[in-house]
């Protein structure tokens, strides 16, 4: 049976991009600041950087997947998409608590790539199981192993760029540090989609006309993005109030 077509609204990968962009500059700001903590107040950091980054990695896909357009009605079981989030917010957790130590070496980066990019995998992949339509959901199997690769690959090259020399003494070093990992993170989405192919089920031979944006899935966009805008802006709020302290 022929897979049904599908397609990616250029707007919601232009918004995808930016909140990988603000979430990967959150957790660099918590990054910062765990590096200066000990004790409980350092794994309280680490335990709200990972939060927050994750978050932010989790709304990226989330957007990325309601701006999927196919020709059937999709709704999502919410509790499996929130579900998903808890991959990425435990291999954040580690990846930040590795990079916090005074030295890190090149097996311990390529370690940490290996974690960052399984979680940003296993929350993708876990939450597009939490797609419902009339139609079956599969991967193509070369596909999906480049898409794994994939992760890996940008969340291993980012962590390089992270603790390596470049722009060293610049002030403006974490900003772009934050657009390269940050806009690497969305291509193992991309990639990702790429590999999934939706299957009409039996007894829906005939495609139905879906609309570009349903109203629900548009208000849930607007959701997603204050929350998120509003989880990012915290380490710059508690870095403001440090300084006024």
């Amino acid at each position: 049976m022929d897979h049904l077509p599908s397609g990616q609204n250029p707007i919601f990968i232009a918004l995808s991009i930016v909140i990988a962009i603000l979430a990967a500059y959150a957790a660099l700001e918590i990054l910062e600041r765990v590096k200066t903590l000990s004790g409980t107040e350092r794994r309280n950091w680490l335990l709200g950087g990972a939060g927050i980054f994750g978050f932010g990695v989790w709304s990226m896909h989330f957007i990325g997947m309601i701006g999927y357009m196919l020709p059937v009605n999709v709704q999502y079981n919410y509790p499996v998409v929130i579900a998903s989030i808890l991959p990425i917010v435990l291999a954040a957790y580690f990846v930040l608590d590795l990079l916090a130590r005074p030295s890190v070496s090149i097996t311990q980066i390529l370690l940490g790539g290996v974690l960052l990019g399984l979680g940003v995998g296993g929350m993708h992949y876990g939450g597009m199981f939490a797609m419902e339509m009339n139609a079956t959901l599969s991967f193509d199997p070369i596909m999906f192993g480049v898409s794994v690769l994939v992760a890996v690959g940008v969340s291993t090259a980012g962590l390089l760029t992270l603790t390596s020399g470049f722009m060293t003494g610049s002030p403006y070093k974490q900003v772009v540090t934050a657009i390269v990992t940050g806009a690497a993170i969305p291509i193992m989405h991309y990639v990702a989609m790429a590999a999934s192919r939706f299957t009409p089920e039996a007894n829906q031979m005939q495609m139905m006309n879906a609309p570009l944006l349903p109203f629900g899935n548009l208000v849930l966009v607007n959701v997603v993005v204050v929350a998120t805008l509003l989880v990012l802006s915290l380490p710059a709020l508690l870095n403001f109030r440090t300084v006024e302290a």
